[in-house]
């Protein structure tokens, strides 16, 4: 019976042979030096955001998904974002499905590809929930299935890795992409489980993105109205709002706190910023209120705490 050889005389006898790995990475087409990627940068928010998440803005060459129930502050996130440079913009109307999204974006960055476009992108998208897919569209069923499929079709197997991938060194330029999601809460599986949220439009950017932050509760918004009354009305300026860094994989950090969003954007949740915020618009609210003499009430609370209940899992 003919003696087995081992791993290492295997190995010997390669190397007796000549064998050499460059020349044969360079064969294949193999690089011979790791991966590396570009200094990290930031596109700039506001302070009290920065001041809550302990990030110093939205990641470039990343996926950033901002998610939680309606009205919580995801699209006050997009709105403070310091971002300088050209804008083009596109709504529902130009852009009816998540393929018509796709493509849009996928034609950017091929013009950015031929030099047309030389600059670096980041794209913004709203309400990725939203958007239906051409299969809903043509046979007029939203279905959540079938808009899920396409989103892990044209985001998570294709356009999602371009983004990450202009990170790398030898890219000449660096593309963002900051998805705005909003989600709906699935109910526990059984009687001692926890309610968890879900994203609208599948899971795709959930597990592309190395940025997610969630806004309010689970169940609910879970945000409390900031008011001035005077003379028996009242003016609802604001709503304190929950924030919590739930998946980071740039840095690690992962804070929670409660933040105030305004129609200016976000403040810092204590009594001077408030205090200080009233202050500078007091004339307009004065002509709403019909008197300077209001007072500032934050309501309770709602719900539970984010962080008390299970979130999901990547």
């Amino acid at each position: 019976m003919a003696k087995t050889k081992s791993a290492a005389e295997t190995a010997g006898e390669i190397i007796k042979g000549g064998f050499s790995l460059d020349k044969f990475k360079k064969n294949k087409g193999f690089s011979n030096s790791s991966v590396k990627f570009k200094e990290q940068a930031w596109i700039g928010v506001s302070k009290a955001f920065e001041d809550i998440t302990s990030l110093p803005g939205i990641p470039t060459g990343h996926i950033t998904l901002l998610r939680g129930h309606s009205d919580t502050g995801k699209t006050t996130t997009g709105e403070i974002i310091d971002y300088r440079g050209f804008f083009l913009y596109a709504d529902r109307g130009t852009l009816n499905t998540i393929e018509d999204v796709a493509a849009y974006i996928l034609d950017l960055l091929d013009e950015q590809k031929k030099g047309n476009l030389p600059y670096d992108l980041c794209f913004f998208w709203d309400s990725v929930g939203s958007v239906p897919c051409e299969l809903s569209v043509r046979s007029n069923k939203n279905n959540n299935e079938w808009n899920a499929g396409a989103m892990s079709t044209q985001f998570g197997n294709n356009l999602n890795q371009k983004i990450l991938l202009s990170r790398k060194e030898g890219s000449k330029h660096t593309n963002t992409l900051v998805a705005i999601n909003k989600v709906w809460t699935m109910k526990p599986e059984h009687p001692m489980g926890q309610p968890k949220l879900q994203n609208k439009g599948g899971m795709a950017m959930w597990y592309d993105a190395t940025l997610i932050i969630t806004f309010g509760n689970i169940t609910n918004p879970g945000t409390s109205k900031i008011k001035a009354t005077a003379k028996g009305k009242e003016y609802e300026f604001a709503k304190k709002t929950k924030v919590q860094i739930e998946k980071n994989h740039i840095n690690g950090i992962q804070s929670r706190g409660s933040i105030v969003m305004t129609q200016h954007g976000f403040i810092e949740d204590e009594k001077k910023a408030i205090d200080n915020y009233k202050d500078q618009y007091k004339g307009t609210w004065a002509n709403i209120l019909g008197s300077t003499d209001f007072e500032v009430s934050i309501e309770a609370e709602v719900g539970e705490d984010i962080r008390d209940i299970g979130l999901n899992d990547e």
